[in-house]
């Protein structure tokens, strides 16, 4: 007598999509499907699924998807009792990627760009999009629309969505530097404020990152990384939009970019986040600091007729003379610094302010963190 098997059903298809050429791993969830049994069978549309690649407990089958194309019915035949069509086991195959909109056309490292097409893989697929030979995973939320952020570089480079089925035609976009941040964001119409600026894309070497406040460059400048420059502000007056330039591509406007000029030196921000930190108790210091105070030498080296003031400070930590001394030794390390990279001594003053003016409260241990500083302030010569 032939064994009797109840009707098979299916209640999810996980994940609903794949690659029209087929071969992609998918589950599906349902009851009756009869774990080791040879009369299972399953089938995407009318394309049935290679039997050596299912695999099944009673509620649960794993297949690999046969080639296939638009959306179909998975269905799970158990020796001729077939699962009922429900939209619950609607499956799309997914085509070769095609583009129809891409924007912006051009933006600094980490630029949010949004793609508009269709046949995109969302997740648990992985679309990327591939700049020259930098490859960069790319969010798609649905099969129409990806986003993903612009590697690092300069230039024009060409771009393409690839997903698990196929690559598109390519798209151009042009990668710039970029500038985030100003620190200040203000100071006096007679120039000479030192500006910390943060982005991408800049060039560590002398010379090779030009800032501009409007149309005026900087009196100097000096980038301690591809992310970080200061740079010394011209004579100016209202607002400038600060840029920076890179191998001749320059950086788009933000609103973040402006710098204002004010004739009141009262309203004008100090240059105080032109620092260097310092452990406690300690006058050493770092790479990181390095880098910077390389940042500062270039710039000074640039404006020949600027003079350096450095400043040092501590927390209130210790005995007011102790600290009046550690101050004093911070200030002397990052002069000492200077010198010896090439700055002239005659350029530089050099004191300790001790525990006598904080920038944050000693009661905390962040801001005793931010009292052990270094101030370094330029002017004109």
């Amino acid at each position: 007598m032939a064994r009797r098997f109840d009707a098979p059903t299916v209640t999810a298809v996980s994940p609903n999509f794949g690659p029209a050429r087929g071969g992609a791993d998918t589950v599906i969830t349902g009851t009756n499907l009869q774990p080791g049994s040879s009369a299972t069978a399953v089938y995407f549309g009318s394309a049935q699924a290679d039997p050596k690649a299912v695999s099944c407990t009673a509620t649960e089958c794993h297949v690999s998807t046969p080639p296939g194309a638009d959306t179909v019915n998975v269905r799970v035949d158990v020796a001729g009792q077939m699962s009922l069509e429900t939209p619950a086991d609607d499956y799309t195959y997914l085509g070769d990627p095609t583009i129809k909109t891409v924007g912006p056309g051009s933006g600094g490292e980490g630029t949010v760009i949004t793609i508009d097409g269709t046949d995109f893989f969302p997740a648990p697929y992985q679309t990327e999009v591939s700049f020259g030979s930098d490859a960069v995973p790319a969010t798609c939320p649905t099969p129409i629309q990806c986003t993903v952020a612009s590697p690092p570089g300069l230039g024009p480079v060409e771009g393409a969505v690839v997903t698990p089925q196929g690559r598109t035609a390519s798209f151009p976009f042009t990668r710039l530097p970029g500038v985030t941040t100003l620190a200040p964001r203000n100071g006096p119409v007679t120039g000479y404020t030192v500006v910390r600026i943060t982005g991408t894309g800049f060039d560590t070497r002398p010379g090779r990152t030009l800032v501009e406040f409007g149309v005026t460059p900087a009196l100097a400048v000096g980038c301690s990384s591809s992310t970080e420059c200061i740079a010394v502000s011209p004579p100016g007056s209202g607002e400038a939009l600060v840029s920076a330039t890179v191998g001749g591509w320059e950086s788009l406007p933000g609103d973040e970019n402006y710098f204002g000029y004010t004739s009141d030196e009262a309203q004008a921000t100090p240059t105080g986040p032109v620092d260097v930190r310092f452990a406690e108790d300690s006058d050493a210091l770092d790479a990181d600091d390095e880098a910077f105070l390389q940042a500062v030498l270039d710039a000074m080296q640039g404006a020949p007729a600027s003079m350096l003031s450095v400043e040092g400070h501590a927390d209130s930590s210790g005995p007011d003379d102790y600290n009046d001394d550690l101050a004093l030794r911070r200030a002397q390390a990052v002069t000492d610094w200077l010198v010896a990279g090439g700055l002239a001594a005659d350029r530089i003053t050099t004191v300790s302010h001790g525990e006598h003016m904080p920038v944050a409260s000693n009661d905390t241990a962040d801001g005793r963190a931010i009292n052990r500083r270094v101030t370094m302030t330029i002017t004109e010569g």
